[in-house]
Order: C-alpha cells, then structure tokens, then sequence
C-alpha cells in the first residue's frame, strides 16, 4: 500500500513538471538559453569576446522571466494575450543587439529592479487584492520557492558528494561542481517552483509553523515590544534624543510584526490574536520614536544611501500601521503595489535615486557649516585659508565637512569641484591647522558621533598583516595627539624613517617582536604572524606607539626573517 502511494507521488510529481514544460514554453527558452550560456562561461568553452556577447540578455533574465510566468496565465483568454505571452521572449533575445545593458547593470536603478520591483511583483501578479486571499497566496508562494530551493540543494548535495567520492577513489580531478550547480538553481530550481506554484492550493499553516510563530517568534515580539517601551520611557524620563540606531531596531520590529500578522490570516489557532489585532495601537508610539530617531541621524550625518531606503521603508511603515487602525480588507496588496510604484518611480526620475539625493543632502551640510565658520564663498564654494591655530575653536564643524567631503569617492571629484572648488576631503584639509586637521581626520576611526566613544578613550583600527586583517583596539587613554602618517617603506628597508624622533632598524624591529613573541622556532610563518599579528603590528617607544597597517615578512634561506615592505597608518603621542 505504502509502496502504491509513493509510486503514485512521483507520477503525480512527474506530470506536473511535464505539465509545466508544456504550459510555460517561453519561460523553459529563458532558463535554458541562461544556463547554457552560464554553462559555457564556467567551462571557459568559448571566446572572452563572444561569451560578452551572449551574455547581454542574462542581465534580463529575471525580469523577463516574471513577465512572461505572469502573462502565462492569460494565455488562453484570446490570441493578443497569447501574443502578448511571447513578446518578453522576443524582447530577451533583443537584447544582444543592446551592448548599454552591461552598463545598465551596473548602475543602481537596476538594483532596485531586479532586487525591488520583480520581487514585490511576483506577490501582485495575481490580482487577489483580499487580504485572505493575498496572505494565502504570498505565504504559498514563499513555500513553493523554499520547497524548489531545498530540492535542488539536495540534490547538488548528492552530487557533490559523487563527485568528491570519485576524486578520493581514483584521484580524478572534478571540476564540475560549477557547472552542476548552474544546472540544478537556475534550470531545475525555476522549473519546480513554477510546478509547485502552479496548483495555487490555498496555503494552511501546519502545526509546526503554527507552534512556530505562536509559541517562538510571538512571545520575542511581545518581549521586543516591552524593550521598545522601556527605552522610549527612559528618552520621556531623561529628556534626551533618542539613539539613531533605534530606528534600524523599530524597523526590523514592524517588518517582523507585519510578516506575522500577515501569517495570522492562515492559522485556525490564534492565541496571540488579541496582541497582532492592537497592533497599529501598540506601534503607534514607536513610529514617533522611530521618526525622532531618524531625523537626529539626518541632522547629524545628512542623508545617504543607506538612510534613504530607511526612510523609505519608514514611510511604508508609518503608512503600514496607519492603515490598520481601522479593519480593511486589502490593506496588504495596496502597500505592496504602492512600494512597487515608488521603487518604479524612482528609477524613472534620475533625480530622486538614492546616490543623487544624497550627493545633494551632503552638499548643503558642507554648505550649510561652511557658512557658519565663513568658509563659504558668495558662488557657493569652499573658501580655502592658510592654516590658522584659532581654527580649534571650530573643530567640531570643521570635522563635520571633512566627514561629508570624505563621503564622496574619487569618481566624483569633477562634481565636487564644480560644486564646492576642491576634488577631496584632503583639499580642504591643507587649510586647517595641524590640530584640527588631525581631529577632523580622526572621525574614520574614532566613533564618538556613532556610537559614543571618546577620542580619549579607544579607537579601532583596521589593522592587516600581509595576509591577514584583524581588528584591535588601541587605548588611547593619556594620548596627547594622534598623527594619521601613511609612510610606505619598499625593498627589504634596512631603517624605517618613521618620524624626525622615530627611527627604528629593520633588525631593531625584528628584536622587538622575538622579545614580545618569542621565537619561531619549528612553527610555521604564517601561523606565528596570524598568532601574534597585533604585536607584529604595533612598536612601541617611550613617548609615542607606532600603528603599522601592513608588513610583509619572508624567510631567508638561512631562515632569517626579513622585512620586505612596511606601511605605517597612525603614531600615537604620549
């Protein structure tokens, strides 16, 4: 009987894929021209020039790839919906004769498509704009991606595992793990989704997902929700600005209460009910607490990238909470189709990306402090002074515009030259005096303004060996200055000129390290670096500390160690 049963699962499971491959043929064109063309780069089987070539219409894979699963479902209410149905087909292939998709892809708004748009669209292309319904058939569709998923690494599992065993037993060399894995995630995977996803069964929560989100994930909400308001009670009690990072924490609070009250729609038991139906009551005062929070983080850092989507987020949020005040019945479809809208809204209007929003957040903070230490010129720009000591008097501000100046990348320096008459943040710098200079640059590694450390107190600093980076913390408590010196020391140095009063020999160095160390001994090189990197990296003398950002050590054929190359990153002064 049981044998019965199982022969009769696999049948079933057969002539769904069969029916999908029949039903979807556009779509199995798309995942089939992806994978061999994926295939051919793995293998290296083709030209570097042509696999450019047929790579273009991958860029689209995804995008035409929803399209079409979408159209296919009208495919038999007329010929122009049948005709329709193949037109992204045609549009993929265009696009080998389109070689700016390459450059399209590199650009944000593609992000924001591939990673933003086709997602949330693939929750909307149903038109079930019941919440009942909406819920069933979001949640459904998340199983049917996870089923997919899991076979398919299952599966690239086993033959990983037949793989790994022919290299062990007959010292044969695989090298087709690649290609297995372009096969079963980006062919087979898509194939059982569509499969899975095609039955549209309306989704009930099973008794282990309901013991999940009823007995784990609902009482860490509850518990999250009396954190929240025990904070907000302190900011109430102690009149103080709340932490920027609380924002970050409200939002993951409301994306995760938001996914369970959603859940809720699908459970037969629902012991928490009383605590999701409240919920836009209960969330009321933490969206205030949010929004405080936000806009100190804006009105101290200006705007970017990262908090433009917080913001963004924040906006669907608020509207999300407000929404369900009151009992609707397609709440959830219309915040979806609204974040789609404005995602797609943003990659039409050029202006309003994030990178460009926050390039003109930063530009009026620089602007905006300039002015208020005179140094902004009638047109707009930096004004540029010789070095003066009575500029300590403003190093908090002036710290702030070499903050905002740093923020821009080096392709950006036409813009800022246009904009404010220096290329870097270093141009600015040269006229600030060597103390406020040094206090102004200390903000990369001193997170006083983020997270309430004191330049007094620690400072972290990346800190790589050759072959290793590690983080240490550097006390700096009794420093009277710190000199950010990046002095770089080529060809096996016989002495390191770090400072007019720091001179050190490479064999100096060397004594220095064996007596904090140890010696080698049998050990392995790399091993002994990796144990000791921070003692490698750190030379100390009476009155200042030498931080080094890379050496590079080698072993000599007497097994010698020699320096080859040394980078010095900061000199604390005591």
């Amino acid at each position: 009987m049981k044998k019965n049963k199982i022969s009769e699962n696999i049948n079933r499971f057969a002539i769904g894929v069969w029916q999908t491959i029949k039903n979807h043929p556009a779509e199995i064109v798309i995942l089939l021209y992806t994978t061999a063309i994926l295939f051919g780069i793995i293998t290296e089987s083709s030209s570097e020039i042509l696999n450019n070539l047929l790579s273009l219409p991958l860029y689209l894979t995804p995008l035409c790839f929803v399209i079409t699963y979408t159209l296919s479902q009208y495919q038999q209410r007329g010929m122009g919906w049948r005709v329709a149905y193949w037109l992204p087909l045609a549009f993929f292939f265009a696009a080998l004769l389109m070689p700016f998709i390459k450059q399209w892809s590199d650009d944000p708004s593609y992000s924001i498509v591939m990673l933003g748009i086709v997602p949330l669209w693939m929750l909307l292309r149903r038109f079930t704009t019941h919440n009942d319904t909406f819920s069933a058939g979001t949640i459904d569709m998340t199983r049917s991606l996870a089923i997919a998923l899991f076979f398919s690494g299952v599966a690239f599992l086993l033959f990983a595992l037949i793989l790994l065993s022919i290299e062990l037993l007959f010292d044969i060399k695989s090298e087709y793990y690649g290609q297995v894995a372009t096969v079963l995630f980006v062919l087979v995977a898509p194939i059982l989704f569509i499969t899975f996803d095609d039955r549209n069964n309306k989704f009930a929560m099973n008794k282990l997902g309901s013991a999940l989100v009823n007995w784990v994930v609902s009482p860490a909400l509850l518990i999250y929700t009396l954190v929240l308001y025990i904070y907000a009670a302190k900011i109430l009690i102690t009149r103080t600005l709340p932490n920027g990072s609380v924002a970050i924490m409200i939002s993951v609070f409301c994306l995760l209460a938001m996914l369970m009250q959603l859940s809720q729609l699908t459970m037969e038991k629902r012991p928490f009910g009383w605590y999701y139906r409240f919920f836009s009551l209960i969330a009321l005062p933490l969206i205030v607490l949010f929004w405080v929070g936000v806009a100190r983080r804006l009105s101290d850092y200006g705007l970017t990238p990262t908090r433009y989507w917080l913001v963004f987020c924040g906006g669907l949020m608020t509207l999300y909470v407000l929404l369900f005040l009151v009992p609707n019945r397609r709440g959830y479809y219309l915040l979806t189709a609204l974040a789609a809208t404005l995602l797609l809204v943003i990659v039409a209007i050029p202006p309003l990306t994030p990178e460009r929003m926050s390039d003109r957040s930063q530009i009026h903070r620089i602007r905006t402090i300039a002015a208020k230490v005179d140094r902004l010129k009638p047109d707009g720009t930096l004004l540029i002074t010789k070095a003066d000591i009575a500029d300590t008097a403003h190093k908090a501000e002036f710290r702030k515009i070499y903050q905002s100046l740093d923020y821009f990348s080096s392709e950006k320096a036409p813009m800022l030259d246009y904009e404010l008459g220096v290329n870097c943040a270093d141009d600015f710098a040269v006229s600030l005096s060597e103390p406020t200079c040094q206090f102004a640059k200390a903000y990369y590694w001193e997170f006083r303004e983020e997270y309430g450390y004191d330049i007094e107190e620690v400072v972290t600093l990346p800190i790589s060996l050759y072959w290793s980076t590690v983080d240490e913390k550097i006390d700096l408590s009794g420093a009277k200055s710190i000199e950010f010196e990046e002095l770089t020391f080529w060809d096996t140095p016989e002495v390191l000129n770090i400072a007019p009063d720091i001179t050190v020999t490479s064999k100096e160095l060397l004594d220095t390290w064996f007596e904090k160390c140890g010696s080698i001994g049998d050990a392995d090189l790399e091993t002994w670096c990796k144990q000791h990197t921070k003692e490698l990296l750190v030379y100390k003398t009476d009155k200042a500390t030498v931080i080094f950002d890379n050496i590079d050590i080698y072993t000599l054929e007497n097994n010698e160690l020699q320096i080859h190359y040394a980078k010095t990153k900061a000199i604390i002064r005591y």
